[in-house]
């Protein structure tokens, strides 16, 4: 005991010969319920010390995950609603037009309701860090919406005969190259060892 005491120590031991820890792995159950296993491991670890719940802590990938998810979700409808409130708000103070703002808001609506349904239908649950990524979903689609709105204005200056039709194709090619790069960039997170953040860069990229 007493040879192997330097070894681990530092490691497995801490510096007071007392404070130690335990290297654990989560099954697919608990990473299928993160924060239901981080919340067992910890009473797990106050019934087998006796300690009070303060002098225990865990950490590593899987707590990262739940923590994330309770600070999204601690605020997130109340954001939601303002977020809204402000995106609508600033939308009739750019176009001045109702019938205009509640098209686009009515197509970022549907855009939000479609990413949840992708997410839920393919992927089984949506945490609190994947209702954002329906947030994006609904903010990028105001601003592509407003960017083809741009093109149509401007075919209307120029007495273009089909509006619609030029504004598409003048608009296609720059929505889809921001469409891309943008992707790109999110597809990057899915290299993160925090399963929340690397569900949200593949789902971002995806909707």
């Amino acid at each position: 005991k007493e040879s192997l005491k330097p070894r681990i120590e530092g490691l497995f031991l801490g510096q007071d010969g007392e404070q130690t820890c335990v290297v654990a792995s989560a099954s697919a159950a608990g990473f299928a319920n993160r924060k239901g296993a981080v919340a067992w491991a910890r009473d797990a670890a106050v019934q087998a010390t006796s300690m009070p719940e303060s002098e225990i802590h865990i950490a590593g990938s899987m707590v990262d995950s739940v923590a994330v998810d309770e600070a999204s979700s601690r605020y997130l409808a109340e954001l939601n609603f303002l977020s809204m409130v402000v995106c609508f708000s600033i939308l009739y103070l750019s176009i001045r037009n109702l019938w205009m703002v509640a098209i686009l808001f009515l197509g970022a609506v549907v855009n939000l309701q479609l990413a949840l349904a992708i997410m839920y239908y393919s992927h089984g649950r949506i945490d609190a860090v994947l209702l954002l990524v329906a947030n994006l979903s609904f903010v990028l689609t105001l601003s592509a919406g407003l960017h083809y709105l741009g093109y149509f204005q401007e075919a209307t200056r120029a007495g273009t005969p089909s509006r619609s039709i030029g504004a598409l194709r003048d608009a296609w090619k720059p929505s889809l190259l921001a469409a891309v790069t943008t992707a790109i960039g999110f597809i990057s997170l899915c290299t993160s060892e925090i399963v929340p953040i690397r569900m949200f860069g593949l789902f971002a990229a995806i909707v």
